[in-house]
């Protein structure tokens, strides 16, 4: 009987570590990447985008002012899975802010990061505000259980 006792306590010990491993392991590392360009510098780019919005193809824009007003605010996520299971369906979703005419999801994702695999997600903004402090949020899931983890810039 005293054999048996050590050997579930042993069990136990051994769960618990596995679960504090996957709890630990879980919460991928990300670094966001922000880059600003002037909408001057990329004319053929937004003459597409403002071609788009007179025929109507964005929700919420009727139109846009000129090109001087704006800029391209490119936000480059990285992300790191140190765990042995992958997360599955991984997006980034930006914070965006009044000034932010468009949102081009370039490859936010969904995408799966393999185990001990990293991946990058892209996401360009057209925006009348290229200064404001940009974050967001890698939503993931591992073994079925929906992560958040916010990526801020560096101040």
């Amino acid at each position: 009987m005293k054999s048996f006792a050590k050997f579930l306590t042993g069990v136990a010990f051994v769960i618990v570590a596995l679960l504090a491993y996957y709890i630990y392991t879980s919460n991928l590392p990300v670094v966001l990447d922000v880059h600003v360009q002037s909408a001057s510098e990329k004319q053929e780019e937004f003459s597409n985008i403002q071609r788009d919005v007179e025929a109507g193809k964005y929700e919420n824009v009727s139109a846009l002012y000129s090109i001087d007003s704006y800029s391209f605010v490119t936000l480059t996520v990285s992300a790191k899975n140190f765990s042995p299971f992958p997360a599955e369906w991984a997006q980034f979703v930006p914070k965006t802010t009044d000034a932010d005419a468009i949102v081009l999801l370039t490859d936010a994702g969904p995408k799966d990061i393999g185990r001990f695999k990293e991946a990058t997600f892209t996401v360009t903004i057209l925006t009348s505000s290229p200064e404001t402090y940009r974050t967001g949020w890698l939503e993931y899931y591992i073994l079925g259980r929906f992560h958040s983890v916010e990526a801020a810039q560096d101040r």
